[in-house]
């Protein structure tokens, strides 16, 4: 699997500070990467990923950096007084002080399982007797964590519109393809930017790209409007003959193999593709994007239009990695009161109802393949999708066909056809 983050290089270089660390004391460093050494492991618990080791030594390090004692010898008002520190410091939020919290409960209760606690230890026997009957130590045992509410503002989601206008502001069939399977779906960065060719299969409905994420251990997330855009892109990918390569690449970088693109390639990509529609909108009479886009509001953006055209919950669970009674589609759901009055509007036959219907995939009627809502013509075989199109591939044979009836061109074309003979007859 690629890793778009780099966390195994950050989680080493993070050990060599440790260890260099002068804040630290010599004790608590050992603590520290045997903890680090058995959360890879599994040892003793459940086995990590390296993203969320990274997380949780990152934690317990700047913790270990406030404190003077060994952790072995950390009392329940040692750990009062760490909870006071974190909470008074207004460079740390919610979510920090929610995630510090987390860590000291893992980290205290690894340490007790693995080194108890040690002589002239306040309360001892009673400690250790206790150990083995409540969930945590007792010095970290009343620590109650609670998930912080706070998540984005409707507002800050992207709209269809500003989704539509990324779209169209890409420059190459890499970029379309990832902002239209990020618009259909949702799915984390680290998943679908993490995948290699060999991921990704091809069939009547459309496309399915296997993804290992936080929550997806190896399954198929189905791709239905974006599957043609994905075709198109892998046709045109420098290396698709090799299912190794990365589904993602560095364009700039093909000369020297198949680089993947990693996570601040995507942040650049967006930026750039935010950049050029703004400097043309005022051309084409449209708005400028203003909000700040990053890939996990793609996320956000499909679980909010897919429960406002009502799909089942068990569909929205299964494609974005979900358990289906988690709480994360009402979480991510953010619907703004216009929804709301939009769907009253419609509902009751009220002018100014502005929910706008899906634009649907179509199928080729000659190839059967599936293409994206609005194509034009087919992407695999060319035949007219619209009766648009169609006017205008009439409209073009009509030209060349009086084109040809004109004199001087037909002597033209039929002096080039001789010219052409000729020269295959001298060969």
């Amino acid at each position: 699997m690629i890793d778009i983050h780099h966390y195994s290089e950050k989680l080493e270089s993070l050990k060599i500070h440790i260890n260099k660390s002068t804040k630290i004391t010599k004790r608590n460093k050992i603590f520290l990467l045997k903890f680090s050494a058995d959360c890879n492991s599994g040892w003793g618990q459940k086995k990590l990923t390296h993203a969320r080791i990274l997380k949780l030594l990152s934690n317990i390090n700047t913790i270990s950096e406030m404190v003077e004692t060994d952790w072995d010898k950390i009392t329940k008002d040692d750990i009062r007084d760490i909870l006071d520190r974190i909470d008074c410091d207004p460079k740390k939020g919610d979510w920090a002080k929610h995630d510090y919290r987390i860590v000291l409960r893992k980290f205290m209760a690894w340490l007790r399982n693995e080194y108890g606690y040690p002589d002239g230890y306040p309360q001892k026997e009673e400690l250790t007797r206790l150990l083995p009957i409540l969930k945590y130590p007792s010095e970290v045992n009343k620590i109650r964590v609670k998930q912080p509410e706070k998540l984005k503002s409707g507002e800050d989601i992207p709209t269809d519109d500003e989704m539509r206008f990324l779209s169209n502001a890409s420059i190459n069939p890499r970029d379309k393809a990832f902002f239209e399977m990020a618009k259909e779906v949702g799915i984390r960065i680290g998943g679908i930017g993490s995948r290699q060719i060999k991921h990704v299969s091809f069939d009547e409905l459309g496309a399915k790209v296997t993804v290992y994420d936080k929550t997806m251990r190896g399954e198929p997330v189905r791709f239905i409007s974006s599957a043609s855009y994905l075709h198109i892109w892998l046709d045109n990918h420098p290396f698709k003959n090799n299912p190794e390569a990365p589904l993602w690449i560095d364009l700039e970088k093909t000369a020297h193999g198949p680089f993947p693109l990693d996570y601040h390639g995507f942040r650049a990509m967006i930026k750039r593709t935010v950049e050029r529609h703004n400097k043309r909108s005022d051309n084409l009479g449209l708005p400028k994007i203003t909000k700040r886009i990053h890939t996990h509001l793609f996320r956000y953006h499909a679980q909010t239009r897919d429960e406002l055209d009502g799909v089942p919950r068990s569909i929205m669970c299964k494609q974005r990695g979900w358990k289906t009674d988690s709480k994360q589609p009402e979480r991510y759901a953010r619907i703004v009161t216009k929804d709301v009055d939009s769907y009253y509007a419609k509902k009751f036959g009220i002018s100014g109802g502005e929910i706008k219907e899906q634009p649907k995939p179509g199928r080729c009627p000659r190839c059967k393949e599936v293409n994206a809502p609005g194509m034009g013509y087919c992407f695999k075989c060319g035949m007219p999708l619209s009766s648009k199109a169609e006017n205008v591939e009439q409209q073009v044979q009509k030209m060349i066909e009086e084109m040809l009836m004109d004199p001087e061109i037909h002597a033209k074309l039929r002096d080039k056809l001789a010219a052409n003979v000729g020269m295959e007859t001298k060969t």
